[in-house]
């Protein structure tokens, strides 16, 4: 975590508070060298090994519908990690459902249970999923709301004996599994169908639904609020229940920036960690926050199994509806092998999917560099380089971006050069 020199004030301009808890609080904000809203989520220090593991699960889950983590910080007070922002939380929405909103509430469910399938399929179990853990962010360019997960407070407490609202019942005993996670899922959908009345006794008091709640949703819900965690259905089959796929994105793959995409996933060229690095900058801090969400719904609409990457599998699918059939494994063997035989991820996918000569212009470099050389020492330092880092999810590139930084060498110049290689 870095240890900040300038005051956090100089670099972001608190607007509000959202929400605050013991030793916690999280603020809207602005960061105010390109005057954009994040989101700060603020520890005491007494909770620092509880901010360090939520930066640990945060870097390890890169995902559309997970709240991205952009970088963290601290000083002699507190901790601060920094967020993408949000519009509001569903805790501050339940007036906008009710018995009438099963599209609305299924929409969320969908988008919601992608991110809980990453999660498990990463081998993490979030256990703190409740209302102000599904955050919503309007997409500015077709009005519609988009959910996210976070990671707040992802770290569960064995030893806990009170069950929130939202606790599977099991874990009162310990029994921390994937199914704890579907049953608080379920407990939301509930709330927002029925009302928020009668949560505390969830646990023993048969549901009861407003009469224009489907029997099809019903019957789902109480799957999902199973006693018995064996009889609940994982993520994938959740995901698979004929109510659920009617949300199912599907974006058409034929746009010129999808086609782009996998044509420089397919080309060779040398790694580049800090053109890679500064493309994710200017992708979440400088460009229309639309073009980052319609990308993202491409991947999660690619990404089929939710494991966070494309498979040979999927990268055959997807392709099968662009080439011809007799070059699409050439295809997919070229992709693959660039990236060493592993998946593509998120942030590869929007690197390859955005321009270069418009992600890469004189203009966005220089504003980059301009919020990274804060104290004007007209170079990019280990420490001031650090904001890069939580965007590359790769270890192996973190380290080169700050072996380039320590030497002193990553000048205006020298990024300019860098940006401009193939």
């Amino acid at each position: 975590m870095q240890k900040i020199s300038l005051p956090l004030g100089e670099m972001y301009k608190i607007q509000r508070v959202m929400r605050e808890a013991r030793g916690e609080k999280v603020y809207l904000a602005t960061f105010q060298a390109v005057n954009k809203p994040v989101v700060i989520h603020q520890f005491s220090l007494i909770n620092r090994l509880k901010a360090l593991a939520e930066i640990e699960t945060a870097v390890a889950l890169d995902h559309a519908h997970i709240l991205r983590l952009y970088e963290a910080l601290e000083d002699q007070s507190y901790c601060y990690l920094i967020y993408e922002p949000f519009t509001s939380d569903l805790a501050g929405n339940l007036q906008e459902f009710g018995p009438n909103s099963e599209m609305k509430v299924g929409k969320i469910a969908f988008q919601v249970m992608k991110a809980i399938q990453a999660t498990h399929t990463k081998g993490i179990v979030h256990n703190r999923i409740n209302l102000h853990n599904i955050v919503l962010k309007m997409d500015g360019n077709t009005g519609e709301i988009v959910a996210k997960l976070t990671v707040y407070s992802t770290i569960h407490d064995k030893n806990a004996k009170k069950l929130s609202p939202f606790s599977a019942p099991e874990t009162a005993a310990g029994e921390i599994t994937s199914k704890c996670d579907i049953w608080s899922l379920g407990v939301i959908m509930y709330a927002l169908l029925c009302g928020k009345t009668g949560l505390q006794s969830i646990h023993t008091a048969p549901l009861s639904f407003p009469p224009t709640v489907t029997t099809e949703v019903q019957r789902l819900i109480k799957r999902m609020l199973a006693i018995n965690p064996q009889k609940r259905p994982s993520a994938v089959q959740v995901l698979e229940h004929s109510w659920i796929q009617q949300f199912t994105e599907q974006p058409s793959l034929m746009a010129k920036s999808i086609r782009n995409a996998f044509k420089r996933l397919a080309a060779p060229s040398p790694p580049n960690p800090v053109k890679d690095a500064l493309a994710l900058f200017v992708l979440y801090r400088l460009s229309p926050e639309y073009e980052v969400s319609n990308l993202g719904k491409v991947f999660t609409a690619i990404d089929t199994d939710g494991d966070g990457e494309l498979q040979r599998k999927e990268l055959s699918a997807a392709l099968g509806k662009m080439l011809p059939e007799g070059q699409v494994e050439d295809m997919c063997q070229s992709i693959l092998s660039h990236g060493n035989g592993a998946g593509v991820t998120l942030s590869q996918f929007l690197i390859a999917a955005t321009g270069e000569t418009e992600t890469f212009s004189s203009v966005n470099v220089e504003r980059v560099f301009a919020c990274l050389d804060l104290q004007d020492l007209k170079t990019v330092t280990e420490e001031s380089c650090r904001p890069l880092l939580c965007l590359l999810r790769d270890v192996g590139s973190q380290m080169s971006v700050l072996a380039l930084a320590r030497t002193g060498e990553l000048t205006l110049r020298r990024i300019q050069h860098l940006c401009s290689k193939a």
